[in-house]
């Protein structure tokens, strides 16, 4: 009995961190539209254009957010890539 629960304990503790692991890398996935809302741009705007905003929310959360600053740059990145 015991040697049942700990075979059933352990399937589910695998479950939840597959589920875990799925959920944190499938988050990291940024849309267009979210790129474009968190640089505040639109989608005709230049490259050049793009990279001033950036440089400038990156800039201004340097002693800031790690976060946010995180969040800019992956937005930035997707948008120029």
């Amino acid at each position: 009995m015991v040697l049942t629960l700990f075979k059933e304990g352990s399937k589910v503790l695998s479950v939840a961190l597959y589920k875990t692991l799925v959920d944190i890398l499938s988050t990291n996935q940024m849309t267009k539209d979210e790129a474009l809302k968190i640089l505040q741009v639109s989608d005709q705007q230049d490259k050049s254009e793009i990279y001033k905003k950036y440089k400038n929310l990156y800039d201004r959360n340097e002693n800031k957010s790690k976060y946010l600053q995180s969040k800019i740059k992956n937005a930035y990145e997707f948008l120029t890539k």
